[in-house]
């Protein structure tokens, strides 16, 4: 390694699958239900500064897990472990759940080998006391059950069973987001094609000091560095996410030790909520078509149009636990939605008359712009749900790595303003990790108290948006500069821990000179008014 370069943060992750028998078996390989395409975005698309250390358990057996003998694919595709559970006589002698900083449950069985409470114990403990963080989907109906339903939080943030009011796979009340295909008809394998569906993306106001305009940016999960992520993989019938307003935040959790926890714990007199960040559709355009019949539904004939969560996120940071996150379905996640029906397993839908249902988004240039949009999507996740140890460690790479790379190690000096170093840090880093993201990890570090994210009165000369950030990000750009300026005349391998110590002295420096800007606006803009009055009177005159 390079003197001036750090090693990249490793962020650990854990995805757990299990099978529902038959038709409905889940696989890290290249199969119908399978995970490849989104191991491979994590595998080969981690930038600079984070690599994605992924463990494949599976509850059951992988059944189209590759051969021993092709051995890259056993390395990318096979599970680690298989029959896997977290605790008992079966646990992995090598597995510890505190390595972790997060876990990924993909549950396709209603029933069977779901977790027990021995098992949820060990990760509601991890869960608060180690900040870890959990991303959980099933699909339509009671999938999903047996794996997720009964983890804090995920429990409540998602519907798992009929006594939820869980969507079914038909009728015309079914949550269907399929994409009419090619031939202008709604097929069962639309949701194999290269035309995704539009999603409806929550935005969330930025703090605004000026009467003369407002901004909003979405969620981090939905903001990547293409720009704000659009849409999702289609399916015939999706699960649904439970509003955020119908969550009950009150029960408390028990299972063997953890015992009469608050499941939406209240921290410094704050009680943190799941929000629902993204929408779908149901089309309202569903006619009968099957049977001979010339509607423009040959799948499932009518469907009620209709507007439905499928995107919850719960931001555990601010209760000092770890933050979760769940889908409505995870046909927005496996390979037949994204590269098509043609692996094993993939059943007997094909439409042989469709060759893009064979490749899925490959298929066309648009359909690899989607793809690209939605892979941040996978990433995102693997980002936000860290711990506030583990996104500090992004964030020091990200910035330093900034630093040390052209054009920012040519270009600035410490004579630079430090606003200057923060806007294009700002939009430097984020077209690596999207804006979203990077500012969110700002505001994760330096904690703005929520009173001046939006001020509600007009204030003339005060601040744009994002300068809070922009200055922050500044301040930690130019002490870096500085150390990496120290370190390049003696050519020393870089000292993390001497670079931290940079890194909090910019975080500070930064926002005492954003406080001081204020300052410095706030008294130009009384000396202002009073010269306003007394000079500014109106001398011209209308005249005809």
């Amino acid at each position: 390694m390079l003197p001036f370069f750090l090693r990249r943060a490793k962020v650990k992750i854990l995805i757990v699958i299990d099978n529902a028998g038959g038709f409905l078996s889940g696989s890290f390989n290249t199969a119908y239900f399978g995970l490849s395409k989104v191991l491979d975005t994590l595998r080969t698309e981690a930038d600079y500064y984070v690599e994605y250390d992924v463990k494949r358990a599976h509850r059951s057996l992988d059944p189209f897990k590759p051969p021993v003998a092709d051995v890259t694919a056993t390395a990318n595709y096979a599970p680690h472990y298989e029959n896997f559970r977290f605790t008992g006589a079966t646990k992995p002698a090598d597995f510890n759940l505190d390595d972790y900083n997060q876990v990924w449950f993909f549950g396709l069985a209603t029933t069977g080998v779901g977790l027990d409470n021995n098992e949820l114990d060990v990760i509601a403990k991890w869960m608060d006391e180690k900040k870890g963080g959990v991303f959980a989907v099933g699909d339509h109906a009671e999938i999903g059950k047996a794996l997720c339903s009964n983890i804090p939080r995920v429990r409540k943030m998602r519907k798992w069973t009929a006594a939820q009011g869980v969507p079914s796979n038909s009728g015309t009340n079914r949550h269907d987001t399929l994409i009419k295909g090619h031939n202008n008809k709604y097929t069962f394998d639309d949701e194999s094609d290269d035309i995704p569906m539009n999603i409806d993306v929550r935005y969330y106001p930025l703090r605004s000091f000026s009467p003369f305009f407002s901004r909003s940016q979405p969620h981090p999960l939905l903001c990547g560095k293409h720009g704000v992520i659009k849409v999702f993989p289609d399916h015939p019938h999706e699960g649904e996410v439970i509003e955020e307003a119908a969550v009950d935040i009150t029960q408390n959790v028990s299972f063997v030790t953890y015992l009469n926890k608050p499941e939406f714990p209240t921290h410094n007199g704050h009680q943190e909520t799941p929000d629902v960040i993204a929408h779908s559709f149901v089309q309202g355009d569903h006619t009968e078509g099957r049977g001979g019949a010339t509607g423009t539904d040959q799948n499932k004939g009518p469907a009620n149009a209709k507007r439905f969560p499928i995107v919850g996120a719960y931001d555990g940071h601010k209760s000092n636990i770890g933050r979760v996150a769940v889908d409505s379905t995870w046909h927005h996640w496996f390979d037949v939605n994204l590269v098509g029906r043609h692996y094993p397993g993939d059943g007997s839908f094909t439409d042989t008359g469709d060759a893009s249902k064979h490749v899925g988004f490959s298929f066309s240039a648009s359909g690899t712009q989607h793809f690209e949009q939605i892979k941040c999507y996978y990433k995102n996740m693997a980002l936000w749900l860290n711990s506030p140890t583990k996104i500090a460690q992004l964030y020091l790479r990200a910035c330093w790595g900034y630093v040390v790379r052209y054009p920012a190690v040519e270009r600035f000096t410490l004579d630079t303003a430090i606003w200057e170093l923060g806007e294009s840090a700002l939009d430097a880093i984020g077209r690596r990790v999207g804006k979203c993201t990077v500012k969110q990890w700002i505001l994760d570090l330096i904690e703005l108290p929520d009173r001046i994210r939006i001020l509600k009165e007009p204030c003339l000369g005060c601040p744009p948006p994002e300068f809070f950030e922009i200055m922050v990000l500044g301040g930690t750009i130019r002490e870096m500069l500085a150390y990496f300026y120290e370190q390049e005349k003696i050519n020393e391998k870089i000292d993390e821990k001497k670079l931290l110590k940079y890194a909090n002295t910019g975080l500070q420096k930064g926002m005492d000179e954003a406080i001081s800007l204020i300052e410095r606006s706030y008294a130009n803009n009384k000396e202002l008014v009073p010269t306003l009055k007394k000079e500014m009177k109106a001398k011209i005159k209308l005249e005809l």
